[in-house]
């Protein structure tokens, strides 16, 4: 028998570091595309810069507002998506996306609407 006041002693080890079991050339490739992910994100946001400077010159005429509301808020609910799941890359070029859209749309309200 064991003596009353022998307790028994939880000993717990710490937790093993996982290694990394990625090759080289899956590392390279994820970094190809985290680069090309941040290129996009510039890129599609610039190639509206036309769209928006001819909106807010005046030309408004086959402008779609229903879709440009929409374009923007699909854009404004995903940068806030990739913000709240730390998804930097998506935040980044929606959020960039998003200001495009709402400069289209605001560029055709005031032409439309306010002038």
């Amino acid at each position: 028998m064991k003596p009353a006041t022998a307790r028994l002693q939880i000993v717990e080890k710490p937790p093993r570091a996982k290694r990394s079991r990625q090759s080289k050339l899956r590392r390279e490739w994820e970094a190809y595309l985290r680069w090309n992910a941040y290129a996009v994100g510039f890129v599609a946001p610039a190639s509206m810069i036309p769209q928006v400077a001819l909106v807010w010159q005046g030309h408004i005429v086959g402008i779609a507002l229903i879709s440009w509301i929409l374009l923007s808020l699909k854009s404004t609910l995903f940068a806030c998506w990739g913000v709240e799941r730390r998804v930097w890359v998506v935040a980044f070029k929606e959020g960039l996306q998003a200001i495009a859209n709402l400069s289209v749309l605001a560029g055709f309200i005031y032409h439309a609407y306010l002038k």
